[in-house]
């Protein structure tokens, strides 16, 4: 695939690729468009800028990570900081001051649909879909965001997208990516360059070949961390893609299984006890306060074997 590129000499600019690329999450995720970016971060600022109202205070919760609140800041917005639901660490609905903010950006939290009614509401709603690549079919509000980051289940290495109902909207965000430029030569709204290339595309149409049977391994590796400690991540429930475990001897396992090897990371770090995010307006943030003193991540990845999660959890009961 790279040869042909090479061959092409055609490395980015809505490349067969790109559109390729795009034709394939389409029908993976059944949706009516797709439009792909540089970055889940970019996909993210442009489904803001599309349809939140100028410096508005947008609801996100602080329980996700930064590049949401980045995203809304560099829009010209202020973050409305919300809590999260104890049970499945979800954005809580019934804690958004719906009257008070004019838009919402709700996370798939750790492969994990937030609540339907978030994609119910009168005020405009974005989905970060970063970690949920196929958890949902169809669009689940205004614009859905997906992140293909190395780190993702899906893969461009450096990637992202949103998925949209509407030609026009799919018209509207491929302008933005490309500096505004409307087909015609002329510039007809504001845009930025966020073009995926050729190259981030191939990895993605390799990586989704593999994704369904990355899934099930996954899963059947966070079956046997839940058997092994039911204690700790109990709370976490839903078809996730992640292992987040709460214990309130975090730094103590994330030390030990350091120490053996194993790499763990504190995830989520609230948001708002970052020093330039401190100062803005938050409801009650008990739940979240919480989670981010006592989460830990722990390794699920394809190629973790049965083995090595028997030793994490050996390591973790031992502390």
């Amino acid at each position: 695939m790279f040869k042909g590129i090479m061959d092409r000499a055609w490395f980015t600019n809505n490349g067969p690729l790109v559109r390729k690329f795009e034709s394939h999450v389409e029908k993976f995720i059944d949706v009516d468009h797709f439009v792909a970016m540089s970055n889940g971060t970019s996909a993210l600022e442009a489904a803001i800028s599309a349809v939140f109202p100028p410096r508005s205070l947008i609801a996100i919760p602080s329980f996700t990570f930064v590049a949401v609140a980045s995203a809304v800041v560099r829009c010209g917005h202020r973050p409305y900081f919300v809590d999260v639901r104890e049970d499945n660490w979800t954005m809580d609905y019934d804690k958004v001051p719906i009257v008070r903010v004019a838009g919402v950006v709700v996370p798939n939290t750790f492969g994990i649909m937030p609540d339907e009614r978030f994609g119910k509401t009168k005020i405009p709603v974005v989905l970060d879909n970063a970690e949920g690549f196929g958890s949902t079919s169809e669009v689940f509000a205004d614009l859905d965001v997906y992140s293909f980051h190395a780190t993702k289940v899906v893969s461009c290495g450096e990637g992202g997208g949103i998925a949209c109902r509407l030609r026009s909207d799919a018209r509207m965000l491929s302008q933005w990516r490309d500096f505004g430029f409307d087909g015609t030569g002329d510039v007809s709204s504001i845009g930025t360059n966020a073009k995926m290339s050729e190259f981030h595309a191939a990895l993605g149409l390799e990586s989704l070949k593999t994704f369904k049977r990355r899934i099930l391994v996954r899963r059947e590796l966070l079956k046997r961390y839940r058997l092994n400690l039911p204690g700790f991540i109990g709370t976490q429930r839903g078809p996730s893609y992640n292992c987040i475990i709460k214990t309130i001897n975090r730094d103590k396992v994330a030390l030990a299984l350091r120490n053996a090897g194993y790499d763990s990371r504190y995830y989520f770090y609230p948001i708002h006890r970052m020093k330039f995010y401190s100062g803005d307006r938050r409801g009650d943030l008990s739940v979240t306060e919480n989670l981010g003193d006592q989460c830990l991540a722990l390794p699920l990845h394809a190629d973790l074997m049965e083995e090595q999660v028997e030793e994490i959890c050996r390591i973790i009961k031992g502390v």
